[in-house]
């Protein structure tokens, strides 16, 4: 079995997290999944997965790694319906462990969703992450364009949970074994850029109480002085 469903209701702490194997869903909320990858340079990555109404229905984020690969083909193998993957920028596009037509016949099928600024990247037939259509919304999703969008970059919001906003590579996450939480980003190349993405993060205002980073530790049960100090700083550069 590659799905662990948290029917102790177990708060999603970071030791929580960071004591899960690798490559297995773990439930860290109602119907939110994280699967932890592979050990790398980086530390490692995560990638989620959310269900909707009907339980057995799944959307995927940023599940494209070869650490990912078993426990997709498990689930879908135990009958879950993977409806969709959406990939949430180029660095993840980059980490995936096959052709997009393959990932995509893993997961049984499931649609892939990318920026239009990533389409041509791939001969495969994709969805526009940028535009929120009935299955998009049909799991309760709203999707963001970060600027510039030359890396396709996407947040992904979830009114679920009291808010939840799936970052990507967008920001990094503390290590899981610092006794520091921060966020950082990197500094944009032009300064015309770095403006733009700084005045993004400074006016963002969905709220969220959790803030899900593809790297690092996430942010738990924020509430609004931690959410602000969260986007205010990643504004300048770091939170």
């Amino acid at each position: 079995m590659k799905i662990e469903h948290n029917t102790a209701g177990i708060n999603p702490t970071a030791e929580f997290i960071d004591n899960q194997h690798t490559g297995k869903f773990v439930e860290l909320l109602p119907g939110t999944y994280m699967i932890k990858g592979a050990i790398n340079d980086r530390g490692f990555d995560q990638a989620y997965a959310l269900t909707n109404n009907n339980r057995k229905e799944l959307i995927l984020i940023d599940v494209v790694e070869e650490a990912y690969r078993e426990a997709v083909q498990t689930i879908v193998k135990d009958g879950y319906k993977i409806k969709a993957i959406l990939i949430t920028g180029k660095s993840v596009l980059n980490d995936a462990y096959a052709d997009l037509e393959t990932i995509s016949e893993d997961a049984g099928g499931a649609e892939i969703y990318l920026h239009p600024d990533l389409q041509d990247e791939t001969d495969f037939d994709v969805n526009d992450l940028n535009n929120s259509d009935s299955l998009i919304s049909s799991f309760n999703l709203e999707v963001f364009e970060l600027p510039p969008t030359k890396n396709g970059e996407v947040l992904i919001f979830s009114g679920k949970n009291e808010g939840m906003l799936f970052i990507g590579d967008s920001a990094k996450g503390s290590d899981y074994n610092s006794d520091t939480f921060i966020f950082s980003r990197e500094t944009q190349e032009k300064q015309s850029h770095e403006f733009e993405i700084s005045k993004y993060w400074e006016n963002f205002r969905k709220e969220f109480a959790y803030f899900f980073p593809r790297q690092g530790k996430p942010a738990i049960e924020v509430d609004g002085r931690t959410r602000s100090n969260i986007l205010n700083r990643l504004s300048r550069g770091s939170s």
